[in-house]
């Protein structure tokens, strides 16, 4: 109950953190712009919110009000468990780590389909940093075509596969990811831009 209390009155809605990644020498980098093209920031925001509902969760769980309503809420508890863990390490200096977290929780079939296409999206940027180009366009076409995926994670997974297709010199498939996003609806100026600059 503190800590509910205590971000509840944090305001940090317009707050964002970049993604942090390893350097090969040791040192770190931070970066506004994934290596393959697309943005990719921690809204503080979200995140707060994210966790507000998670504690929600457990506490339910705790009481045993979730366990009577439906079995595999427990599940859905410890698979956003695994997703806080991923993205901490996603945002962190151990990208490649948050991979066997996000692996487990894509396969479990308990996340919402936004988490569900969040996390097919970020598992596709850790393959495409790991040059694993056709994991990474894996994962980029279910974001995709999850039904009811949402358009600001459906945008950055075309713009980040049209990138993958481009830089192996499949330019048609690019040209179709990259004019794909162009005819998205909804407010995605990030994306758009990145789709008109490629």
């Amino acid at each position: 109950a503190v800590v509910k209390g205590q971000l509840n009155q944090c305001d940090l809605s317009e707050l964002r953190v970049p993604r942090t990644t390893s350097c090969s020498d040791g040192s770190t980098s931070t970066r506004n712009v994934d290596q393959v093209g697309s943005t990719d920031v921690l809204n503080m925001g979200e995140e707060v919110e994210r966790i507000a509902s998670r504690l929600h969760n457990a506490e339910r769980v705790m009481k045993g009000e979730a366990v009577a309503n439906d079995p595999r809420d427990l599940e859905r508890v410890r698979m956003r468990e695994r997703i806080a863990i991923a993205t901490d390490l996603y945002f962190g200096q151990n990208t490649e780590q948050a991979l066997p977290h996000l692996d487990i929780a894509v396969k479990s079939n308990l996340l919402s389909t936004e988490e569900q296409t969040l996390a097919l999206f970020r598992r596709g940027v850790i393959h495409g940093l790991g040059q694993r180009r056709n994991e990474a366009i894996r994962d980029y076409t279910a974001a995709i075509e999850l039904p009811g995926a949402p358009v600001d994670q459906v945008a950055k997974a075309m713009v980040n596969r049209g990138n993958i297709h481009s830089e192996a010199g499949r330019m048609n498939e690019a040209i179709r990811d990259f004019t794909a996003t162009l005819t998205l609806p909804g407010d995605i100026p990030d994306q758009v831009a990145m789709a008109l600059l490629n």
